[in-house]
Formats: structure tokens, C-alpha cells, sequence
């Protein structure tokens, strides 16, 4: 069997712990925001001050990202909402007026979803 060009690593490694997936897409993408934000500022990723093994780099639900707007599945409003949203922590709230800001979310996390869970980032 040929691997995802950007799959997960192996969920279970010798000798280490079993690898824990996320529970959605938006859980993914605000872990690979807050990666990538540690990262830069010379310290590891956590999920919620716990060390969890993750089945990913954020660097390969990055590359997911880009490839699904390579191929036109997400538009460059979805790339631009992810990121908005990845900054702030906060997803679009229709109390306060985002509703088209909402849709593009919900949108970019379902067409994200099938790869994610196909590269079991996602379980």
C-alpha cells in the first residue's frame, strides 16, 4: 500500500504511547494554530496544558489545507476565515452579526474533515 503523501505518522509507535486523534476538524485546527504560535515562540504544543501524542505535525494539517485549496475544494474566503478564526481562538458567532463568516467556517471544517479522518489526524 503506497502512504498518504501527507499522512499521519504511525498511531502506534514501538515503545511509546498510542497517538491520540483529534475529536473534530475545528479541535485540529485550533491545536495546529496554537503548534505553530508555540513553535515560533521556542516551545512544544499542548492540548489543554496536557502533553497528548498527536498522529500529526501542524505542519501536515497546514499542507491539507493548502492542497484542498490547490484544488479548489476551499476558496481563498475559507483560507482567510481559518486563519481569522485560528487567531482568535473564537469561532463566528451569529449573535454578532458572522453569519457569513459562520458558513465559511462550517464549510472549510467539512471539506477538511474526510482528509483528516483518512489520514486518521481525525478520529
Amino acid at each position: 500500500m503506497i502512504p498518504d503523501k501527507i499522512g499521519p505518522r504511525s498511531l502506534r509507535s514501538p515503545g511509546k504511547s498510542v497517538e491520540t486523534p483529534f475529536g473534530t476538524s475545528a479541535e485540529a485546527w485550533f491545536w495546529t494554530v496554537n503548534a505553530l504560535r508555540a513553535r515560533r515562540d521556542g516551545q512544544r504544543a499542548t492540548s489543554h496544558g496536557a502533553r497528548l501524542s498527536r498522529p500529526c505535525e501542524p505542519d501536515d494539517i497546514v499542507r491539507c489545507v493548502q492542497e484542498l485549496i490547490g484544488a479548489q475544494i476551499l476558496g481563498w474566503a475559507h483560507a482567510q476565515v481559518l486563519q481569522d478564526v485560528g487567531t482568535t481562538q473564537i469561532a463566528p458567532d451569529p449573535a454578532r452579526g458572522h453569519t457569513a463568516k459562520l458558513r465559511l467556517w462550517r464549510e472549510a471544517l467539512d471539506r477538511m474533515d474526510t482528509p483528516l479522518r483518512r489520514k486518521g489526524i481525525v478520529g
